[in-house]
């Protein structure tokens, strides 16, 4: 795999990340705005947006994990290889 694979392989991995991660984020966005622009809003549709939310935030936290373990494991490999 040349040089060019790589780094078009890194882009696109980055792109999907970049994603991945939007997502979750537009959707804390959207019901934290509706939160704040209804704050005398009927208990059921707040508590069901924060449990929107909250599973949108646990998302991104498993996503960065996943991220984080492979930059963990991108870094042994490359150690490993002598790079």
């Amino acid at each position: 795999m040349g040089n060019e694979d790589l780094s078009s392989g890194k882009s696109d991995l980055l792109s999907e990340m970049w994603h991945e991660v939007r997502n979750p984020l537009t959707t804390i966005k959207a019901f934290t705005q509706l939160l704040l622009s209804a704050p005398d809003g009927e208990i059921k549709s707040r508590v069901e947006y924060l449990k929107i939310i909250n599973s949108e935030i646990d998302r991104l936290t498993g996503l960065i994990d996943e991220l984080s373990d492979t930059a963990k494991l991108t870094k042994e490999s490359q150690t490993c290889l002598g790079k």
